[in-house]
């Protein structure tokens, strides 16, 4: 499996992942999941803009520096929402 397509199945399972813990979260109150998934959606967007960038650079490197950028920054966030779980 190619680096982009892992992380693209990543990001999926992140944003599933983010949706199923903010309906559990708010199963037992009024609360709404969806600014949780609204979040995350959004973040979505701005990673893609931002390694975007990378990959106009010139070569063939812009494509591994766009798709190191994704790998990195979903990484990143994957621990962070981990960590919001633990406090």
């Amino acid at each position: 499996m190619s680096s982009s397509m892992r992380v693209m199945l990543r990001t999926s399972i992140l944003a599933s992942s983010i949706c199923l813990l903010a309906s559990v979260v708010h199963a037992g109150d009024q609360g709404d999941p969806t600014p949780s998934c609204d979040a995350q959606r959004l973040w979505i967007q701005y990673r893609d803009a931002n390694c975007l960038y990378y990959g106009m650079g010139e070569g063939t490197i812009a494509g591994i520096d766009a798709g190191e950028c994704m790998r990195n920054m979903t990484q990143a966030r994957a621990r962070e929402l981990e960590g919001l779980g633990h406090k």
